[in-house]
């Protein structure tokens, strides 16, 4: 590493004695953080994500392994009423509802997506099945859903 510095005199001094080394770094931005659905009607299929899950890999070193923790979203009026974390699922490949299956409070490996340094994937996320009956309401999950990444 060298510093230099200029002053209003010309006189120049430079320092070149110190090293720096970056190391590994594993870093990523995802966005959006809310993957919005359309209204369902109970027993509806295949429901696919108003958004994809953009994941930046902004760190200097290749992901190869993507894990999503998804949980059960409950209903905010009657959270006896319900929509399984495994009534979703995910994938790279667009937007289609063939994907990996998520389980409630589970890590789960996202097959195949790898995301080199600097480069970003897009995730889709699907509603494979609407359960019956499901009463009218929005719904959350309690817990965020984890997005992890491992280099």
């Amino acid at each position: 590493m060298s510093v230099s510095i200029n002053d209003s005199q010309n006189q120049v001094a430079t320092n070149s004695s110190q090293t720096f080394t970056l190391a590994a770094t594993t870093a990523f931005i995802v966005a959006p953080t809310l993957i919005p659905f359309p209204e369902v009607i109970p027993g509806q299929t295949n429901v696919l994500g108003l958004q994809n899950l953009t994941i930046n890999n902004t760190g200097n070193e290749n992901i190869t392994l993507v894990n999503i923790t998804a949980f059960d979203l409950l209903g905010q009026v009657n959270p006896s009423y319900f929509i399984p974390a495994q009534n979703y699922t995910v994938n790279q490949t667009g937007n289609i509802c063939a994907g990996t299956q998520l389980q409630n409070n589970t890590a789960v490996t996202i097959p195949s997506v790898t995301i080199p340094k600097q480069q970003y994937v897009n995730l889709s996320f699907c509603l494979v099945e609407v359960p019956s009956p499901l009463f009218s309401q929005n719904y959350t999950s309690l817990a965020q859903w984890i997005v992890k990444v491992l280099a």
